[in-house]
């Protein structure tokens, strides 16, 4: 199982679904290549897959999904990881607009 915050999409064909992504995944410190199928998929988006790394000789190491579940932006599931992204005193500005807790 692979979770993070979409921060672009490589490639996207709409006609087959195939998708390339770089996903901040949690506990990954550089950006994860992620490859699937999915129907619309966007930057700013949570996703959630699972499926396996695969040793690929001209793209490295990248995670090839089955299954992908994404969440809106607007989402609760998307709003705390993308909140955690940005500075303090702005995440605590955030978090009071919408009536979450947070600490400095």
């Amino acid at each position: 199982m692979l979770a993070g915050l979409i921060e672009r999409r490589t490639v996207h064909s709409p006609a087959i679904g195939f998708c390339g992504l770089r996903i901040q995944a949690r506990g990954h410190r550089d950006l994860v290549t992620v490859v699937g199928h999915a129907a619309e998929i966007n930057p700013g988006e949570w996703i959630s897959v699972s499926g396996e790394w695969v040793t690929d000789r001209e793209h490295g190491l990248p995670f090839k999904a089955s299954f992908p579940r994404t969440s809106s932006r607007l989402g609760s599931e998307s709003f705390v990881p993308l909140a955690m992204a940005v500075s303090t005193a702005l995440r605590c500005e955030i978090c009071a607009l919408v009536g979450f807790a947070s600490s400095p």
